[in-house]
């Protein structure tokens, strides 16, 4: 029988105890920082920055579009079968994709996903390739010529209502068709997401061509800046470039005129794909891309597209790049490595995620072999939820606020 002093002993400690498991399950829950869903098998992914929609391509030629708010493969809608080279995303999360059978268009995953054919296969040109989309609902296409080079075509009103469908535009001017030479590869053309606009790499340097409602078509030449790594403006007036020698330029699409950005460069490399994005709005907007410091490291540089100030996000001695910003520039994520430049040996990359609004937010997501395209990361949806795959796997992450908890699921 126990003694008149234990039972108030063990009275007291049960409470002490459950109070202890209480404090380390409300610590264990403050210390996560995100909430993960795997959603399957993936070998590429294809998005649009802040748009609620992206796909991912599960084996060859076969394709699954989810939204924002996916947790599960059950979640996405499967594409047509047999699509050719990767489908393009618009920003109300759609996808556009050529297939044997044309061009199509898949509505969200969230609207149904259900698929339109836009221009049956008959009525578009030979050897058609959908590149890209401009002013996001324009595909960009290209096509073999009749002295078999590549031309660029668009079809400015893909969603035409009228009985004759969308139609085709070629792009050409008096001097000639927009022509991709003979090597040119993914990174020699570059199509803006805010407005009719596509760039593409000649030996002149880049070519930016722009159009109009009726099919005007303008042609700039950023004469001399033939080295990769130009992007468009988010007002879609200019095309950012390479300068010949240095720095960063813009080429105006309105009259042709180059003018100096910023110091800096683009950061390419042989070893981690190219990389960038814009934070902010109007005269205040920034380019966050990866840049080549002078002690030979890719590290992430904010720069302002107009007034020229540049400076490092964070400087170390490891690669920082695979730059992605959510739509709210809230949250910045990126890939951290070491590597040789001009080495061939496999290496891991971790990805991380910073919350600006938070001093000391750092969060590390993942880690993957690194140095594949098409892996994301990727913000999806106005808030903050990022995709990315890792050795073959579809992760989406939810970005939580410091101290809401959260658990892998």
């Amino acid at each position: 029988m126990p003694s008149s002093h234990e039972a108030p002993l063990r009275r007291l400690i049960l409470p002490l105890l459950a109070l202890a498991v209480l404090v380390a399950v409300v610590a264990w829950l403050m210390s996560r920082h995100v909430v993960r869903f795997r959603l399957g098998p993936g070998e590429e992914l294809v998005g649009c920055a802040g748009a609620d929609g992206f796909a991912v391509c599960e084996s060859d030629g076969l394709w699954r579009l989810y939204d924002a708010a996916a947790r599960s493969s059950d979640d996405g809608v499967a594409l047509p079968t047999g699509v050719l080279g990767r489908p393009a995303i618009g920003p109300d999360g759609g996808a556009f994709a050529l297939a044997d059978g044309g061009l199509l268009h898949t509505a969200p995953a969230h609207a149904g996903g259900l698929t339109r054919l836009l221009i049956p296969a008959q009525d578009l040109p030979q050897g058609a390739r959908l590149l890209g989309l401009a002013d996001g609902s324009q595909p960009v296409l290209a096509a073999t010529a009749a002295d078999g080079t590549r031309e660029l075509l668009v079809v400015p009103g893909a969603f035409a209502a009228d009985g004759d469908g969308p139609r085709l535009l070629h792009l050409h001017d008096t001097q000639g068709p927009a022509r991709l030479s003979g090597d040119a590869g993914e990174a020699d053309v570059v199509c803006s997401p805010a407005g009719a606009a596509v760039a593409l790499l000649t030996p002149l340097g880049w070519e930016a061509w722009s159009w109009d409602a009726g099919g005007r078509v303008r042609r700039a030449l950023a004469e001399g800046c033939d080295r990769k790594g130009a992007l468009f403006t988010p007002d879609a007036r200019s095309l950012i470039v390479p300068g010949k020698v240095d720095g960063l330029w813009m080429l105006s699409l309105a009259d042709g005129r180059m003018s100096l950005m910023a110091e800096g460069n683009f950061g390419l490399s042989a070893r981690v794909p190219a990389s960038s994005a814009f934070r902010d709005r109007g005269e205040h907007v920034r380019l966050v891309a990866p840049q080549w410091s002078r002690d030979g490291w890719l590290q992430i540089y904010q720069t302002h597209v107009f007034g020229g100030g540049r400076w490092g996000f964070g400087i170390s001695f490891t690669h920082h790049y695979g730059v992605a910003l959510s739509a709210d520039g809230r949250f910045i994520a990126y890939c951290q490595a070491q590597f040789d430049e001009h080495g061939q040996e496999l290496f891991v990359e971790d990805l991380l995620v910073v919350d600006f609004e938070e001093s000391e937010a750092t969060v590390h997501v993942g880690s993957r072999r690194g140095g594949l395209a098409h892996q994301g990361p990727l913000f999806v949806g106005p808030g903050a939820s990022l995709v990315y795959l890792a050795d073959g796997d579809v992760q989406r992450i939810e970005l939580l606020p410091p101290g809401s908890g959260g658990e892998d699921s």
